[in-house]
């Protein structure tokens, strides 16, 4: 009862938080859009990508291995932060020194100083890691989001000025270590754990044997999700690069903004109950249910506006369109098997995800090339749509197995809200078809209207528990 109780208060601040910075995080890329252009998109992209595949080793896999460990918290927790410290440290020297030749790479002298400048948040970040694994751990994420919430208003707030005083792609930099900077203090301020001067080294070896497949996976993951990112920026340049990097932001609503809160909450939660097999099935299978309700229909709203809103407010970035559509159902795919990484882990089987994951990325790397050089953007965005459908298939197979659910269960759990997502994107379009009047604001509200109408009300009539509890909410309110 106090697990689930811990996971429900965990979902409530979680969620407020994911809406707040889903907003934020809209809002901020929106206005950079409109203030900045392509290439400064794409230049910050390179950014981006560069200290991201160098921070990717920062630490370690020590978070998840920290949160995963039962005993001897605070040895773990003390060793884990030195080795986080020293290690970023290191990485941050090894940006600062590479960066000459990665800007000769990629043929954008302004990287060199900047690839410097936005290294510095690979030390900064260091210094958030424990405490903030050891709030997740407790399932204390009442106090966790207080700093995220400051660092997602700091950078938006920060970017967008820098922005508006001709900063140009300087903007990203600026909000992103203003952001950074807040974020350290306020996580330290809320956070009752303190460093000591101790270092185990049998807990070292003990945290990096759970951490390095943690490492290995996450390495992955990042090369799958930005190796795309490589190859169109070194083969169509820099502008195309930012016009794919602004899609793939606004497409991945659903994998990045909705299940990555789903995925925080529930890893602690799997873990604590990683021994009780039919409790894990259970508890997959609801965060499935909730995940699909959210996702789907904004995978298929975003599908649906996408033309209208950047035809009405962003012309400039009108090559995007197509992209952002394509990319959504590689956001939708992603948000979908995102559940199952938590189980994995919980059950301490990170090298199911590792194996699948690696054959995902040979599949891109053998292919980006001759597709981006043959079909550009669009066929890069189908070749990753492809790869993450593989990876979806294979961990969907290999997660039956360990837990045991079947197949009847997940279609009772999609089906339904696939059909409702599709008549609820299929009628606005009818009927704006049927008006025949050009895009306009009233076109774009309409259809934005009757999707969310017809969604929502498919839902109540059809799902009697959803239903109940609102009805229950309202009650308790009156």
């Amino acid at each position: 009862m106090e697990l689930k109780t811990k996971t429900l208060t965990a979902a409530f601040w979680v969620g407020l938080t994911s809406a707040f910075s889903k907003i934020v995080s809209f809002a901020t890329t929106l206005i950079l859009a409109r203030l900045l252009t392509p290439n400064d998109f794409g230049l910050i992209a390179y950014g981006f990508l560069i200290i991201g595949s160098i921070g990717i080793f920062r630490e370690m896999g020590l978070n998840r291995a920290l949160i995963y460990q039962k005993r001897d918290i605070a040895t773990a927790a003390n060793t884990a932060f030195f080795l986080i410290l020293a290690w970023s440290v290191v990485l941050y020297f090894l940006a600062f020194f590479s960066s000459p030749y990665l800007a000769l790479f990629f043929n954008e002298s302004n990287l060199n100083l900047l690839i410097k400048i936005m290294a510095l948040s690979l030390v900064l970040t260091s210094l958030t890691d424990v405490p903030f694994s050891l709030l997740e751990k407790e399932i204390r994420f009442k106090q966790r989001v207080i700093p995220e919430s400051i660092q997602l208003t700091t950078y938006g707030i920060v970017s967008t000025i820098a922005a508006f005083k001709g900063c140009g792609y300087w903007s990203f930099v600026i909000g992103q270590l203003s952001a950074d900077v807040l974020q350290l203090g306020a996580v330290w301020f809320v956070s009752e754990w303190r460093p000591r001067l101790a270092f185990s080294r049998k807990m070292a070896v003990e945290l990096f044997g759970f951490g390095k497949n943690i490492m290995g996976l996450g390495v992955v993951f990042f090369a799958i999700r930005n190796i795309d990112d490589a190859f169109v920026g070194k083969l169509l340049g820099t502008a195309t690069l930012g016009i794919y990097n602004f899609a793939y932001r606004i497409a991945n609503i659903p994998a990045t903004h909705i299940t990555n809160v789903i995925g925080r909450i529930m890893f602690p939660v799997y873990s604590k109950i990683s021994n009780y097999t039919f409790d894990l099935r259970n508890a997959f299978l609801k965060t499935l249910r909730v995940t699909s309700l959210v996702s789907i229909p904004v995978a298929f709203l975003i599908v649906l506006v996408t033309p209208d809103f950047i035809n009405l407010y962003f012309e400039k970035w009108r090559a995007a369109i197509l992209p952002i559509q394509l990319l959504a159902i590689y956001g939708l795919i992603r948000s979908l098997g995102s559940g199952m990484g938590g189980v994995f882990l919980a059950k301490g089987k990170p090298e199911i995800m590792l194996k699948i994951s690696a054959v995902q990325l040979i599949i891109l790397g053998i292919f980006l090339y001759p597709v981006t050089k043959l079909s550009g953007v669009t066929g890069v965005c189908a070749l990753v749509i492809i790869s993450i459908f593989y990876s979806f298939i294979m961990n969907y197979r290999k997660l039956k197995n360990l837990i045991g659910f079947a197949h009847n269960q997940i279609f009772q759990i999609l089906f339904p809200i696939l059909i409702f997502s599709s008549v609820s994107y299929i009628i606005p379009l009818i009927v704006c078809g049927l008006l025949r009047t050009e895009t306009t604001l009233s076109i774009f509200v309409l259809k934005l209207l009757l999707m969310l109408t017809i969604y929502f009300t498919l839902i109540l009539i059809f799902f009697k528990d959803i239903r109940n509890v609102i009805w229950d909410k309202l009650k308790f309110l009156s």
